[in-house]
């Protein structure tokens, strides 16, 4: 069963509209990056470690 295209593109825009707005709303920044601001604050000398540690 096909789906119709339109519905498509309808969805994905949505998704995109959602993300574009989790990027741009600096409260649900906060919430994601709030465990790490912890470390952060601590001193700019475990910067790397911090950033290394959240790629993995």
């Amino acid at each position: 069963m096909a789906i119709p295209s339109e519905k498509i593109k309808s969805e994905l825009a949505e998704l995109r509209k959602q993300a574009m707005k989790r990027k741009n709303d600096p409260n649900l920044r906060h919430k994601m990056n709030s465990k790490e601001k912890g470390i952060y604050n601590q001193n700019s000398k475990d910067m790397q470690e911090v950033q290394f540690r959240s790629m993995k």
